[in-house]
């Protein structure tokens, strides 16, 4: 029997994969962890049966070589449709399963662009934050909430517009 295996991401140096159905599963994973480093040019191959991930960092060896040798498993079947990998720059990202993170950072994105839009680039999302931890930062002030709450807010209103640096 064949396991549904999908790679997650891909990085210059670092190819990370799942083999969801076998968490938990330490020789299955022990094996792969041992089929991998025999790979040429592989540094270190990191399992994680928590997770059912398998990590390889690597150095001299092509990328799409070591992605066929990971795919060419006899237990492992790459051909499922769960994550389609999609190319950005460099950087190889899982666009069907999006973490929680990845879903929240999109809304706001989303809801960044409809403001800037709906106030012809008057205010975003940042300003409307500023502009609410500062109110918040006073409102606490005005309760006595000098040392907890209001520092905190103010401290979060200035991060919000301190330059990035580059």
């Amino acid at each position: 029997m064949k396991w549904s295996a999908q790679i997650i991401h891909i990085t210059p140096g670092r190819i990370r994969f799942k083999v969801p159905a076998k968490r938990y599963d330490p020789s299955f994973f022990e094996d792969l962890q041992v089929y991998c480093s025999s790979f040429d040019g592989v540094k270190q191959v990191t399992a994680n049966v928590l997770t059912g991930s398998v990590l390889l960092l690597y150095g001299e060896i092509e990328q799409d070589t070591l992605i066929e040798r990971i795919k060419n498993h006899p237990l492992l079947d790459f051909e499922s449709k769960d994550y389609q990998i999609e190319k950005s720059g460099e950087v190889f990202t899982a666009t069907d399963q999006q973490t929680a993170a990845q879903k929240a950072s999109n809304t706001f994105a989303s809801l960044d662009s409809t403001l800037k839009e709906f106030s012809n680039g008057s205010l975003d999302l940042r300003s409307i934050l500023f502009i609410s931890f500062v109110m918040f930062a006073a409102r606490q002030l005005t309760q006595g909430a000098v040392f907890g709450n209001a520092i905190s807010l103010f401290w979060y209103a200035i991060e919000l517009i301190r330059p990035k640096k580059p």
